[in-house]
């Protein structure tokens, strides 16, 4: 039975690095295929958004497809700040009854952004 024996170590290639990581960023930018202005659709303005603000809690409707690093990237270089931490929350698509028979609501996804003590974002 080979699956419990000796394993051999593979030999390490040195490469340039600067080539290496160059692609590998670059990868990064695009990681869910989509570019980072666009992974934020609008600012989710709500009460509690509007609550949350005063905690430097920034609430925005984002692409199903975006991912918590694509959020990152996507502050980062709209805002020029730095979040602390992002939290993802989808909202389901909802069937509701209206006079003219049954209808939906659709779905979304937003995310919760973090930021430091003194950093706003102006988002109107």
């Amino acid at each position: 039975m080979a699956l419990f024996g000796k394993k051999e170590k593979p030999t390490e290639v040195k490469t340039e690095k600067s080539t290496t990581t160059l692609k590998k960023n670059a990868s990064d930018a695009t990681q869910s295929g989509i570019p980072a202005p666009m992974v934020l659709v609008r600012p989710h303005i709500t009460e509690k958004a509007a609550v949350l603000t005063d905690e430097n809690v920034y609430v925005f409707e984002v692409t199903p497809r975006a991912t918590k690093y694509t959020i990152k990237q996507a502050i980062t270089s709209l805002y020029k700040k730095t979040p602390l931490k992002v939290r993802i929350a989808r909202k389901a698509p909802k069937t509701v009854m209206r006079r003219t028979g049954a209808g939906q609501k659709p779905g979304l996804k937003k995310a919760y952004v973090f930021m430091k003590k003194g950093d706003a974002l102006d988002i109107l």
